[in-house]
């Protein structure tokens, strides 16, 4: 190596390294070299720390130097592996549920074997780009589950080392993992996006945590969109590439030695997909990049340091990538095309292989290694590889550290939830505006439909089919709430398994700073435009009484859609749920079908319908003590000068007190409503919370 070139290199913390030529030995962490291909591998020596070993395995030949002490390029309890590093020993994954599935055969059912989904996995990945590829089914994502402690528990085995030590307990909490799901809220900035997450994932001050995330802008190179809007109508968005650097933004916020991701460029074009493998890289220079890959193409592909080849969840190649792993190849009699890109090489030699396994067997029926697994276990390279886990694995013994779960507490999370949600409103005013626009439409129509009712026959059936129909559109406008499926719950799923914050933070957030605001502010709108105008009750008690049940049973319909929507995974399954439960509630609300006329079981569901209680205030506030008079009769007393009504036939008068009598309707305190419709919604909301706790604890597979 020349020497010149060789005073290029720069350690992990960007300081440099002066040659020297002094032998030494071993190989400890990794550094950058201007000039040279790939990295180079440097060492402390025992005698003297600040005397390293370079070397560059492709070529052969080594240079000596010097460089300062460094926390990142320290020797990490003799193993020869650099402070930055993720290294798993004989890993294996058989989950548990797979362990009674059965199969339909000729003569009836057979019961399968476990399913195996890794299968004695060893390697070591250290500063750099750490690429994983392999066809369809290999179970990438499950080796990036179990490196970043996101995967089920039991049916583990084996070992995981981060930094040279046992994987912490809850080591999802500070892993740095970036998903293939998109989880960035839609109506934050992309600064916004990271922001939130520092603030919750940070413990440091405010000037700490501003400063990190213009860093992260920076080094994603997220500049010219850091203020601009992810996804809100009537506004340019960001592209697909910003939105999975923005993505990527909200793990690195953290500042990890390792970052994972699962195939980042996912179906990215070829041009921004080079792109974003190439800030990866500058990434990669001073920590561990892992990351899936369906594809590469070839100017990705020398972007790689290290290739991990998958097939089924057993392993066929792992070390370095380019030259070396064409040669492997070569070396077991698979020559690669000239000019043909090296990963559709590997690819097709393991899809060949799988298909000729498959043919001769069954596939379903247990794991089948894939020939090319034994051929990579009794290479020179596997073997290296396991001899200095072992070492690891004995040095490491069997304590292991704790990381906490959250970073700040119930107050700071319950803060900035609150903030971020009405900043999403805020910033998205067009949506606020054309709802405004909807309801304040709707309200007019209403009102003008049934504009100033009688108080005649035909104005008593007006008054009562006009508060039906209220009661009914809050309850289907609430149905909205059933949207959380869409967006809100894989957010939410992806913010407790990294720690953002608690269950029961979300919750109170979700039920009294999310509902509430746009649900009082469109019913109170069109609760006071269809009041006056369809000319209720001119009391002020009784419009504030109106205006209250209406805006608190949009609340309520919101928590009743939330419940419903909480626990479904599909979007249409939800609304079916949703309009299920809201028909059922009109049918036994007692309008409809005469409360004499409904069974005892339905009866009891009259307790746990909201629409029941919120019919029953409208009609009490409008109908009590009013008596209505029949004014097409000519049997009638009126003052010729006033033109009042002094007396009407007997036979034909509506008596508000005994219709309400007879479909069940008793009189009663209109506080009694109120409270009737909050306890409808008690049970909704606690299971919402049960529903939620349930689902923190299925994704972490604790």
């Amino acid at each position: 190596v020349n020497e010149n070139r060789v005073r290029n290199c720069v350690s992990v913390d960007d300081r440099e390294v002066v040659t020297s030529t002094a032998g030494r030995e071993n190989v400890d962490t990794r550094v950058h070299c201007k000039g040279l291909k790939g990295n180079m591998a440097l060492n402390f020596d025992q005698d003297n720390p600040n005397v390293v070993l370079l070397a560059q395995d492709s070529i052969g030949n080594i240079q000596y130097g010097t460089a300062p002490e460094s926390p990142s390029a320290r020797k990490v309890a003799g193993h020869g592996l650099s402070e930055n590093s993720v290294g798993f020993y004989k890993v294996s994954f058989k989950p548990i549920e797979h362990k009674f599935s059965f199969k339909l055969s000729d003569f009836g059912f057979k019961k399968l074997p476990p399913k195996t989904i890794l299968d004695d996995l060893s390697g070591i990945m250290r500063i750099g780009l750490n690429a994983i590829m392999g066809p369809a089914d290999s179970r990438m994502s499950s080796l990036l589950d179990v490196l970043a402690d996101h995967a089920q528990k039991k049916g583990q085995s084996g070992q995981v080392f981060i930094n040279g030590e046992n994987q912490p307990i809850n080591y999802c909490f500070e892993s740095a993992y970036v998903m293939k799901e998109d989880v960035l809220t839609e109506s934050l900035t992309v600064r916004e996006n990271i922001a939130f997450s520092a603030s919750l994932r940070l413990s440091c001050s405010k000037e700490q945590r501003r400063e990190k995330v213009n860093q992260v802008i920076r080094e994603l190179e997220l500049t010219d969109v850091a203020d601009r809007k992810v996804s809100v109508p009537f506004t340019k968005k960001i592209s697909e590439e910003e939105r999975r650097r923005t993505n990527i933004g909200l793990e690195l916020v953290i500042d990890s030695g390792i970052l994972f991701l699962e195939e980042p460029t996912g179906e990215l074009a070829d041009p921004n997909a080079l792109s974003l493998v190439n800030t990866l890289k500058n990434l990669s220079s001073s920590r561990v990049v892992v990351a899936s890959f369906r594809r590469a193409q070839f100017s990705i592909y020398k972007q790689f340091d290290t290739l991990t080849l998958l097939s089924r969840g057993g392993l066929l190649y792992h070390g370095q990538a380019g030259d070396t792993a064409l040669k492997y190849f070569i070396d077991i009699g698979h020559q690669c095309e000239p000019h043909d890109n090296p990963v559709d090489h590997f690819l097709k030699v393991i899809n060949e292989v799988e298909s000729k396994e498959t043919e001769m067997g069954d596939a379903e029926l247990g794991y089948q290694e894939n020939k090319l697994v034994p051929i990579y276990k009794e290479s020179t390279q596997h073997q290296d590889i396991d001899r200095e886990l072992t070492l690891m694995l004995d040095k490491a013994g069997n304590t292991k550290a704790k990381t906490p779960e959250f970073a700040v507490n119930f107050v700071r999370q319950l803060s900035v939830l609150s903030y971020y949600l009405m900043k999403g409103y805020v910033n998205n005013p067009m949506s606020l505006l054309l709802e405004t626009i909807v309801y304040t439409i709707l309200g007019i129509v209403i009102g003008l439909l049934y504009f100033q009712v009688d108080d005649n026959y035909a104005g008593f059936q007006n008054r009562v089919g006009v508060l039906f129909f209220i009661a009914f559109l809050i309850m289907f406008g609430s149905l909205s709430g059933v949207s959380f499926v869409k967006r809100g719950r894989p957010i939410f799923l992806h913010h407790v398994a990294r720690g953002y914050y608690r269950v029961s933070t979300f919750h109170l957030t979700k039920l009294f700073c999310d509902l509430p605001p746009p649900k009082f502010i469109f019913s109170f709108l069109f609760g006071s435009i269809t009041y006056w105008l369809i000319g209720l009750k001119p009391a002020y008690d009784k419009f504030i009484a109106y205006l209250l049940m209406v805006m608190c049973m949009s609340w309520v319909g919101g928590i009743l859609a939330l419940n419903n929507s909480a626990g479904q995974k599909s979007y249409p399954v939800a609304l079916g749920f949703s309009v299920g439960f809201t028909v059922l509630s009109m049918v036994v609300g007692g309008f409809l079908i005469n409360n004499e006329s409904i069974g005892t079981f339905f009866k009891i569901l009259q307790f746990t319908s909201p629409f029941r209680f919120m019919l029953h205030a409208f009609f009490v506030a409008e109908l009590e003590h009013t008596v209505y008079c029949d004014m097409t009769v000519q049997n009638r007393t009126i003052n010729e000068t006033t033109m009042e009504v002094l007396a009407c036939d007997p036979n034909r008068l509506i008596d508000g007190d005994a219709y309400l009598d007879s479909i069940g309707y008793r009189g009663s305190d209109l506080w009694v409503d109120f409270f009737s419709v909050f306890m409808t919604a008690l049970f909704p909301g606690i299971l919402i919370y049960l529903t939620l706790l349930f689902f923190r604890c299925f994704v972490r597979r604790k």
